[in-house]
């Protein structure tokens, strides 16, 4: 959400102050400060107990790294507007892809160790290739959309609820 608040940003000339561009700018910290927050809920669940703290920590180390460069931003909207939103939207978008890409964590529990951790990989990788192949054969069949769709759901949900 925020790299979509900066692009928005860009739509204004450098210097020219108004209420929606200052909605805006609110909208895109606001944004930034969910996302900041929700490294502290999501992260512990997504590593092993033994590391826990490790990882938490570095995740922690990393966002103070990025509130660092943020202090350079003002330099550089001033140098070059759209350089400077177009780098820092092009980071938030990305980023908020990358984090489509993580594992839904819903009613599991935290793995204890890698093997864990490694057991549950595996576990969605077998779910998400029987899922594409059901999905990739119903694309290309000719058997009725609707009911296929409505079993893959169903077949979905009974392989999440193991």
């Amino acid at each position: 959400m925020s790299g979509i608040f900066c692009f928005g940003l860009m739509a204004f000339k450098p210097g020219v102050k108004n209420a929606l561009k200052l909605s805006i700018g609110l909208g895109g910290k606001m944004a930034i400060s969910a996302a900041f927050s929700i490294i502290y809920i999501y992260s512990p669940e997504l590593f092993p107990t033994i590391v826990r703290n490790v990882s938490l920590g570095s995740l922690s180390m990393i966002a103070r790294v990025g509130g660092i460069l943020a202090a350079f931003a003002k330099t550089s909207v001033e140098t070059s507007p759209v350089a400077a939103y177009l780098t820092f939207g092009l980071t938030g978008v990305t980023s908020g892809l990358f984090t489509l890409m993580l594992p839904e964590t819903l009613g599991t529990n935290p793995p204890d160790s890698f093997e864990d951790l490694e057991k549950e990989e595996r576990k969605r990788k077998s779910v998400r290739m029987k899922t594409v192949k059901k999905r990739l054969s119903l694309f290309f069949s000719k058997k009725d959309s609707n009911t296929e769709e409505a079993e893959l759901l169903v077949e979905s949900q009974e392989e999440d609820e193991l």
